[in-house]
């Protein structure tokens, strides 16, 4: 059997093995070459943002129904959360920061792995969510029959429901990197409901677009990319961000 001609991998927008990395992650049946179209390259031209590398992370996830117990099938979302740390720790095993941006299905994925791994989630600086369905989706039922990745997204599914107990269970309302959960005003596939709701008004942000407009920018206009590149740089940073900061600077 032949192999898959376009394996996950990661991709090298700027990594010169500095301490600091932003990762992009993407959703279902996204790619880590198509997802996020401008966002990487407007975040290299930005001079406040030169301390940090860039990279684009990559997992299998089609529209095609899964053939479990055959021979592959896409990877359930609790597998792909220990596929990002596994990627992190020997992948990425230089970088002491880590602020991450994960789009729709990504994002649960990354809540997974943070959930899981207290080691992984002492590297994170900064989570940003763009469309997530924290809390499930009604629409993802009706054919998750055939598709894992879309019954671990069902309202009120096994995972959902304890993704979010555990997240409640470590977190609360109070977490320790800087945090964004981003809505598109005329996204109808991921609701505010699921996006926006479970998590504490004053990190909830909507910005213009659909489900995929949010991660496209045209330009450094673009909102999303407005709020993730201040937030970095620091003009709309939060005070834990600046302790984490200095904790990795060595300033007491």
């Amino acid at each position: 059997m032949k192999s898959d001609p376009t394996p996950p991998k990661v991709i090298e927008h700027r990594v010169k093995k500095q301490d600091a990395v932003i990762v992009f992650l993407h959703g279902f049946t996204g790619s880590n070459t198509e997802t996020w179209g401008e966002f990487p390259s407007l975040l290299l031209q930005q001079p406040g943002l030169d301390s940090w590398d860039v990279v684009s992370l990559g997992y299998s996830s089609k529209f095609a129904p899964d053939l479990t117990g055959t021979w592959s099938a896409d990877a359930p979302i609790d597998k792909l959360g220990t596929l990002l740390r596994t990627t992190v720790n020997f992948g990425l095993p230089g970088y002491k920061t880590l602020a991450i941006l994960a789009h729709s299905m990504g994002g649960l994925v990354l809540q997974r792995a943070l959930v899981d791994d207290s080691n992984f989630t002492a590297r994170v600086s900064h989570m940003f969510l763009f469309g997530t369905p924290s809390n499930g989706l009604k629409k993802a039922s009706p054919i998750g029959f055939f598709k894992r990745q879309l019954r671990d997204m069902s309202q009120g599914s096994p995972f959902i429901t304890d993704l979010r107990s555990k997240w409640q269970t470590k977190f609360g309302a109070s977490l320790p990197f800087t945090f964004w959960t981003v809505a598109g005003e005329r996204d109808e596939f991921v609701p505010s409901t699921s996006s926006l709701d479970v998590f504490p008004e004053e990190r909830r942000a909507v910005i213009p677009g659909d489900h995929l407009a949010i991660v496209k920018p045209q330009n450094r206009d673009h909102l999303g990319f407005q709020l993730v590149m201040k937030t970095l740089i620091g003009q709309c940073c939060s005070r834990r961000s600046v302790e984490f900061r200095k904790r990795r600077r060595g300033v007491a």
